[in-house]
């Protein structure tokens, strides 16, 4: 009877070890999918915003010059963002977190929609200057918005904090966005009192 037990036991022990040791494997191969999309990941969204840095500080000139005609002209591309094309265990990730990153593109897209609006219906030569206001303020609010997802995945998968960006792009983006709402709103203005001097006089 006490071989038997002993027998039961052991064959016991044996089930518990094998179900640790697999659950063991397994955690330890999700942590190393989760580092692997992080570290692609962030990279990829740091080079990002680092092209929404430098569309929100287009000014429209080639080395201060203008176009031939006397007009500014978008100087820098606006960024691209492919999560399809990277080979990583999206799963891995916190559904909330997924989602923001692999919607990226959609909201690529609306942004890109709202610029194209302000060139067909707002803006006009020779400075074009809604356009590249829209461009500083929209592809700057994505900029930082891509910065603090970047900060979630780091955290996430227990990165350093620093990446591949020496300064804080999320401080200069937000200075640059302030400093172009203030111009909109002092061009606002004065083109609110032209009219109203304008209607005095009739």
């Amino acid at each position: 009877m006490e071989n038997a037990l002993f027998g039961l036991g052991g064959i016991i022990l044996g089930a518990f070890i094998a179900i640790a040791k697999d659950w063991w494997f397994t955690r330890r191969s999700e942590k190393k999918d989760l580092e692997y999309l992080a570290i692609q990941v962030s990279c990829m969204l740091e080079n990002f915003a680092l092209v929404c840095e430098e569309v929100a500080f287009d000014d429209g000139l080639h080395q201060g010059l203008r176009t031939a005609d006397g007009c500014k002209s978008i100087q820098v591309a606006a960024p691209e963002f492919d999560p399809e094309r990277l080979d990583v265990v999206w799963q891995s990730l916190p559904s909330d977190i997924m989602y923001k990153i692999l919607n990226l593109p959609n909201e690529i897209r609306v942004v890109n929609r709202q610029i194209s609006d302000v060139t067909e219906h707002v803006s006009g030569p020779p400075d074009y200057e809604e356009v590249f206001e829209a461009r500083t303020i929209e592809y700057g609010l994505l900029g930082i918005k891509v910065m603090e997802l970047v900060s979630d995945l780091r955290k996430l998968a227990q990165l350093p904090k620093e990446g591949i960006i020496e300064h804080d792009i999320c401080s200069t983006l937000k200075q640059q966005i302030e400093k172009t709402k203030s111009i909109k709103a002092d061009r606002s203005k004065r083109n609110a009192e032209f009219i109203a001097s304008i209607r005095v006089k009739k």
